[in-house]
């Protein structure tokens, strides 16, 4: 009696797997990029309501719980050009400012001649 006991607790460090039973696969995490999804099946009955109940905002929609695809209104996409548009283009006129003097000091006598 005394071995079964001493047996018993170190059993589960041991993983048991049955021939006949399939491995479980290990499930990813995946990230939703909005806070507001829906999903496929209300999605596709009724796109133009699905837009309306997320106000213009961007939303995820799942298959099997997984996002599939994601949804913007043409208002948000122009912003978000917009922005990527912006972020191309600081460099450029950085560089563009960065050889001009901030500024520079004139008598007025000579702004006229200008």
């Amino acid at each position: 009696m005394k071995n079964t006991m001493i047996l018993a607790p170190e059993l589960h460090k041991f993983k048991f797997q049955s021939k006949f039973r399939p491995r479980r696969k290990e499930e990813k995490v995946d990230h939703i990029l909005t806070e507001l999804t829906t999903t496929i099946s209300a999605f596709k009955q009724n796109p133009h309501e699905a837009m309306k109940k997320a106000k213009k905002k961007p939303f995820a929609v799942l298959t099997n719980n997984k996002a599939t695809f994601y949804v913007l209104s043409p208002e948000y996409f122009d912003e978000l050009l917009e922005k990527l548009w912006e972020f191309e283009i600081s460099p450029v006129v950085l560089k563009a400012m960065a050889g001009k003097d901030k500024s520079k000091a004139f008598a007025l006598a000579e702004l006229k001649n200008l």
